[in-house]
């Protein structure tokens, strides 16, 4: 296993090496130009290579360390069938480690040199990714997974002489890092991650010309999971996730979060969290920080109630138009508006579209009344229609021509829903232009004809219209 640790530091080096010592045995019988490594001891600034993480802070690194009990697999050249197992002699905790043979055996014969750590009490040349990496949470900061992230070194004898050997570990997969957030306090039972990719399975390791490479080969899957135990974390403090993966570009990727993992979670929680990006070898790469609600969020439908559960003066406003997952839609307002009239009128509720002259604001969204009502904003005194619903706060807008014929379809899902008002005025402006730039026309809903029209763009300042005001809504 490696302990994670946070040090200060300058900037990272994700592979080096230092010099490094094997113990020299006498050559085997026969083969005059071989050497026998007993021993091995590699002294790197980090064996299993430094691991950015942001998380930290600038001028901040995170190092892993040998443990007690880490084994390595080493073989050469000469002999690539005869391989052999060194176990941790010295230097747990610290990045200055010395490995000897286990058992009997002489040690690995050859002039090139090859050894991996993948975690396994055997020698093999195969890596593993399980599907499932369970937890070893010393400190918050450290839960990587208990002999997960493989790594790889190549050495060679230079001039016949021992003490040129040099392993330079190099990491062979890179880590995911999920940052969650719960609303409130909670035990987390497990997190899983699923990609269109390979996340899990196993493979050999290759050297190219002394470089080390790994690609799965066998027992391939795409969805790799983090047994937690219930791993109690606080609402409102973010908690990280580590993840070893091949270090390859992924394409879609889905977090599933559940909070037990008894027979009937609690509550189980999906989001989709990337949607393209490279993860490299010996690199945490941020793919996550979300908010988790521990309760799920209501599915809106139209005549719903917003916000849900809400009553009395606590109703903003009543579902018209949803979205098919029912996290994002349309409110309207209760009733019409009722601030003020027009400069001329007695009749409350009744306003002008524009106070003066042929207005010169290109207003030609037919379905995003909130982008035409933003147009205006700035000069909202001059457009009465306007100023009514922005006067309603945050939000509120007075509808494009589309939505506004929604909200005339769904009338009847409507009425009597938390106090909602029917729509009776005579007619109701959207806040659409339609037509040439010489031959402007407002578009209109006609109570009358129950059809939307429309009117010049001359009559602006002479004709007279309700309003119904609408809000767009999304569950975050």
């Amino acid at each position: 296993m490696k302990k994670l640790w946070m040090i200060a530091g300058s900037a990272l080096v994700m592979s080096a090496c230092s010099d490094n010592v094997a113990e020299m045995n006498p050559a085997p019988a026969g083969n005059n130009n071989f050497v026998t490594l007993a021993e091995i001891s590699a002294s790197l600034p980090a064996t299993r290579a430094y691991l950015e993480d942001v998380e930290f802070g600038a001028g901040k690194e995170v190092k892993t360390f040998w443990s007690s009990g880490d084994c390595i697999t080493v073989w050469s050249e000469q002999e690539p069938e005869r391989l052999l197992l060194y176990r941790l002699k010295s230097g747990a905790d610290t990045p200055n480690a010395v490995f000897e043979v286990v058992g009997n055996e002489e040690g690995v014969h050859g002039t090139q040199f090859y050894a991996l750590y993948n975690g396994s009490s055997s020698a093999s040349k195969q890596i593993t990714l399980n599907s499932v990496q369970n937890n070893n949470i010393n400190r918050p900061s450290n839960n990587i997974a208990e002999g997960a992230a493989p790594m790889a070194a190549y050495a060679a004898v230079e001039d016949g002489s021992l003490s040129n050997v040099r392993f330079a570990f190099k990491n062979l997969c890179g880590i995911m890092a999920v940052t969650l957030t719960t609303d409130a306090d909670a035990a987390l039972g497990s997190i899983t991650l699923n990609s269109t990719a390979n996340l899990t399975g196993s493979g050999e390791v290759r050297f190219v010309n002394g470089e080390p490479s790994f690609r799965i080969g066998a027992n391939a899957g795409k969805s790799i999971s983090r047994e937690l135990g219930n791993y109690k974390v606080k609402g409102g403090e973010p908690n990280t996730f580590y993840f070893v993966v091949p270090a390859q570009s992924y394409g879609y990727l889905a977090l599933d979060v559940m909070s037990s993992t008894n027979p009937k979670p609690v509550w189980s929680r999906t989001r989709t969290i990337a949607d393209g990006l490279s993860v490299d070898a010996g690199s945490i790469t941020r793919i996550a920080n979300v908010t988790v609600r521990t309760v799920a969020p209501h599915v809106y439908k139209v005549g719903d109630i917003y916000p849900n559960g809400a009553v009395g003066g606590d109703v903003k406003g009543i579902v018209f138009e949803a979205a098919q997952d029912g996290q994002s839609g349309k409110i309207a307002a209760l009733k019409d508006c009722s601030v003020n009239g027009t400069e001329v009128s007695d009749e409350i509720g009744t306003y002008y579209w524009y106070s003066w002259g042929p207005s010169a604001a290109a207003l030609n969204s037919i379905s995003d009344g909130k982008a035409n009502t933003e147009a205006v904003r700035g000069n909202s005194a001059d457009y009465p229609a306007f100023a009514a619903a922005l006067a309603l706060g945050d939000g509120w807008y007075l509808p494009a021509r589309d939505e506004l014929s929604t909200l005339f379809d769904m009338q009847g899902e409507l009425i009597n829903k938390g106090g909602y008002q029917e729509m009776l005025g005579i007619a109701y402006w959207s806040s659409t232009l339609t037509g040439s730039a010489r031959a402007k026309k407002i578009n209109y809903y006609d109570a009358v004809e129950a059809a939307m029209a429309t009117v010049s763009l001359s009559s602006q300042s002479t004709v007279e219209g309700s309003v119904r005001a609408i809000a767009q809504f999304e569950i975050k």
